[in-house]
Protein backbone atom coordinates (compact mmCIF):
# COMPACT_ATOMS: atom_id res chain seq x y z
CA UNK A 1 0.00 0.00 0.00
CA UNK A 2 2.56 2.17 0.86
CA UNK A 3 4.66 1.57 -1.94
CA UNK A 4 1.65 2.29 -4.30
CA UNK A 5 0.94 6.06 -3.09
CA UNK A 6 5.14 6.69 -3.24
CA UNK A 7 4.69 5.48 -6.87
CA UNK A 8 1.55 7.40 -7.32
CA UNK A 9 3.49 10.51 -5.29
CA UNK A 10 6.49 10.45 -7.59
CA UNK A 11 4.49 10.54 -11.26
CA UNK A 12 2.36 13.42 -10.24
CA UNK A 13 5.65 15.52 -8.66
CA UNK A 14 6.90 14.11 -12.60
CA UNK A 15 4.12 15.21 -13.95
CA UNK A 16 4.13 18.71 -12.46
CA UNK A 17 8.11 19.53 -12.92
CA UNK A 18 7.87 18.22 -16.90
CA UNK A 19 4.19 20.98 -16.96
CA UNK A 20 7.45 23.91 -15.26
CA UNK A 21 9.66 22.99 -17.52
CA UNK A 22 7.18 23.23 -20.35
CA UNK A 23 5.96 26.35 -19.21
CA UNK A 24 9.06 28.27 -18.57
CA UNK A 25 10.55 27.31 -22.32
CA UNK A 26 7.29 28.90 -23.72
CA UNK A 27 8.10 31.89 -21.59
CA UNK A 28 11.71 32.08 -23.04
CA UNK A 29 10.44 31.34 -26.39
CA UNK A 30 7.97 34.10 -26.29
CA UNK A 31 10.45 36.07 -24.78
CA UNK A 32 12.85 35.78 -27.47
CA UNK A 33 10.00 36.04 -30.43
CA UNK A 34 9.26 39.98 -28.77
CA UNK A 35 12.86 40.80 -28.70
CA UNK A 36 13.49 39.85 -32.82
CA UNK A 37 9.84 41.74 -33.27
CA UNK A 38 11.12 44.71 -31.67
CA UNK A 39 14.60 44.56 -33.17
CA UNK A 40 12.54 44.18 -36.83
CA UNK A 41 10.22 47.23 -35.91
CA UNK A 42 12.95 49.08 -35.19
CA UNK A 43 14.78 48.11 -38.24
CA UNK A 44 12.34 48.94 -40.45
CA UNK A 45 12.18 52.85 -38.96
CA UNK A 46 15.36 53.41 -38.86
CA UNK A 47 15.21 52.09 -42.97
CA UNK A 48 12.37 54.61 -43.53
CA UNK A 49 13.91 57.41 -42.08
Amino acid sequence: MVNVILVDFRGMDTLFESSVLGIAGLGVYTMIKLRLKQKNQSSEVNDHE
